[in-house]
């Protein structure tokens, strides 16, 4: 008996199913609410960060795709260069270093990728000429207002995350690839019960 054939939807591009019969797999994306094979062009997609719209080939490299949705170039290179500051910097140029410092460097390298600017000592920061916050929750809400967030373990691309665990805050930033993660800045705790990913 022949395996069941499972059908995702109509491909946008060539009006094809898109799907596979049981065992396989199939590689598709979901642009603008449709679905589109892996190697059909898509007209356009709106980033998931800064919504403009941008043309889709299928030569688009994988650092410009994520499994929630599609990121433009520009976005995805400040989320990447937020890690390469951090790897470059490590830690804050204040020089001081407190209990926990996840959100201290983490902002510090964000603040160095010119995606975020210096906070008033009206927040818990490092010092008032550094302006670093340090507390990880305040990260979280800067995350909520600026990006998307994502509760389920994503399969591919980079993400800013916050994690909880009985009231302690973390943050970080981490690359996944096949749902496995493959860089992360600062530690990473899988296992927490609060896993929050932001793109």
């Amino acid at each position: 008996m022949a395996s069941a054939y499972k059908e995702y939807g109509i491909c946008g591009g060539c009006s094809k199913s898109i799907g596979c019969y049981a065992g396989q797999s199939v590689q598709y994306y979901k642009t603008n609410g449709k679905l589109y094979h892996g190697g059909c062009s898509a007209k356009e997609y709106k980033c998931e960060i800064c919504g403009s719209v941008i043309q889709y080939t299928s030569s688009m490299k994988y650092s410009t795709m994520s499994s929630v949705g599609h990121v433009c170039k520009k976005c995805s290179d400040n989320i990447q260069s937020a890690v390469n500051t951090y790897n470059k910097w490590g830690k804050c140029e204040c020089g001081k270093r407190f209990g926990m410092n996840c959100a201290h460097d983490l902002h510090h390298a964000m603040i160095k990728a010119n995606i975020l600017g210096k906070y008033s000592t009206s927040y818990s920061v490092c010092s008032s000429t550094y302006g670093r916050l340090l507390k990880a929750k305040t990260l979280r809400s800067i995350f909520n207002n600026k990006y998307n967030k994502y509760t389920k373990t994503p399969k591919n691309g980079w993400f800013f995350c916050y994690q909880e665990n009985s009231g302690q805050g973390h943050v970080c930033v981490v690359h996944f690839k096949d749902s496995k993660v493959a860089h992360h800045t600062s530690e990473y705790y899988g296992s927490w019960p609060i896993q929050e990913y932001y793109i």
